[in-house]
């Protein structure tokens, strides 16, 4: 019914089709499934560094830094909560990542530390 050339023609376009389907079905497998269900909009991107193991009378706590902050490299900013609100257990590793909701805490500023006080955190 139809000559060779034309049937070898469309052959060539369906293998064509059938390579480009298997890589978008390849490619769509690879996405990432879940979409975090948090949608609240943090007040600040942080490192935590880690606990202070300092022996002075105004040390110790947790060190934190904002990110992108001028004093991000103090060794003054600490956070007064327990370790709870961020997750932390006895297997975390130091540094990383979070994002909080703060407010300003009074401890410590006596001895020139700034404080804050975790209202919400997401790792």
């Amino acid at each position: 019914m139809f000559p060779e050339s034309v049937l070898l023609y469309i052959s060539k376009i369906m293998k064509t089709f059938n390579y480009l389907f298997c890589l978008l079905i390849i490619m769509a497998s690879g996405c990432k499934k879940t979409i975090p269900t948090d949608n609240h909009v943090y007040m600040n991107d942080a490192i935590i560094i880690g606990p202070d193991y300092r022996m002075c009378p105004c040390c110790g706590g947790l060190m934190f830094s904002f990110v992108g902050a001028p004093d991000s490299l103090s060794t003054k900013n600490r956070i007064s909560d327990d370790n709870n609100v961020l997750g932390i257990t006895n297997e975390t590793r130091y540094p990383f990542k979070v994002k909080l909701d703060w407010k300003a805490s009074t401890t410590g500023s006596a001895c020139g530390m700034h404080y804050i006080s975790v209202i919400k955190a997401r790792r």
